[in-house]
């Protein structure tokens, strides 16, 4: 049988487990290639990280390859300037 959720428990799926920032209101809600979670130290289950901490945990920026072509990281939620420019979109002038 599935595990049902109520609205406090899927809200506190989207804190980011490093600064606990609401990763939903902040629009960085996004997927990564598996080897990326997993080189931050993730596991599949182990929650959200917004991209600051992400990149923290990978003392790396992220780059475009590291997000697979899902729906989830083009055009299906709202982005801000940090996550358009890791996907790798550019401000236009």
């Amino acid at each position: 049988m599935k595990q049902q959720y109520n609205e406090a428990e899927i809200a506190a799926r989207f804190i980011c487990v490093d600064c606990s920032v609401d990763t939903c209101e902040s629009n960085e809600y996004y997927m990564v290639q598996d080897a990326v979670w997993k080189e931050a130290g993730m596991t599949p289950d182990g929650g959200m990280l917004c991209l600051g901490c992400l990149e923290d945990r990978l003392k790396r920026q992220l780059k475009p390859h590291d997000f697979p072509d899902y729906p989830i990281n083009h055009g299906v939620f709202p982005r801000f300037d940090r996550m358009m420019n890791r996907l790798g979109y550019r401000r236009a002038a």
